[in-house]
């Protein structure tokens, strides 16, 4: 962690355990902000302030913060997910450490840039959409992808199984047979996900 005041996306261990492909260590330093960002956004909230690990957080923050202003818009729901954890604790605790309507906009863009408008691909492939990011009616994401965070309430109404659940669209391009528990499992996740959705939007 010290020479890049990151965290390690991967480590070798994971080898040793079925995963997704996206999970294998290769050995080559996989430094990235997911989970940094969120890592750091975990410690302003809880740490004690003043300590050498809160330090250590409002450092990385203001570098990670700093780095993604200045990214250009990338498909990575997950990176842009960590850095709204991050966005949220430095309002709520340390709004001064990093320019914040500048953040903003710049999660904004990202947001509605990384959102699939083609709806027909929902079911079927791997994309963003708006539940992904918890985009509500007071999120400051709603405005600019209101129409598809509103047609996402139909969307999950229709797409509903017989048993509760939702299909899974992803899968770990291995040959691990665990895929199929993991999958089972995930079906819970995106019930309670869904439903919780549904119910911010006065649906349930």
């Amino acid at each position: 962690m010290e020479e890049y005041e990151q965290w390690l996306n991967t480590v070798p261990t994971n080898n040793d355990y079925p995963h997704a492909i996206w999970w294998e260590y290769n050995g080559n330093g996989d430094f990235k902000y997911n989970p940094t960002a969120a890592l750091a956004a975990f410690i302003l909230r809880f740490a004690e302030k003043g300590s050498v690990i809160y330090q250590k957080a409002c450092g990385i923050a203001k570098s990670a913060a700093e780095w993604f202003v200045s990214a250009v818009p990338f498909m990575e729901q997950h990176v842009t997910c960590c850095f709204i954890r991050l966005y949220e604790a430095l309002k709520d605790i340390q709004p001064e450490l990093v320019d914040m309507g500048e953040f903003e906009q710049k999660l904004r863009e990202n947001v509605k840039f990384i959102i699939c408008p083609d709806k027909e691909k929902w079911a079927v492939e791997y994309v963003t959409k708006p539940s992904d990011f918890n985009i509500k009616r007071d999120s400051i994401f709603y405005t600019d992808n209101a129409e598809l965070a509103e047609y996402e309430c139909e969307y999950i109404v229709n797409t509903q199984l017989p048993d509760g659940g939702f299909v899974v669209t992803w899968q770990w391009w291995t040959d691990y047979k665990e895929y199929e528990i993991s999958a089972n499992f995930w079906k819970s996740s995106f019930a309670i996900k869904n439903m919780l959705y549904l119910r911010s939007y006065g649906k349930i």
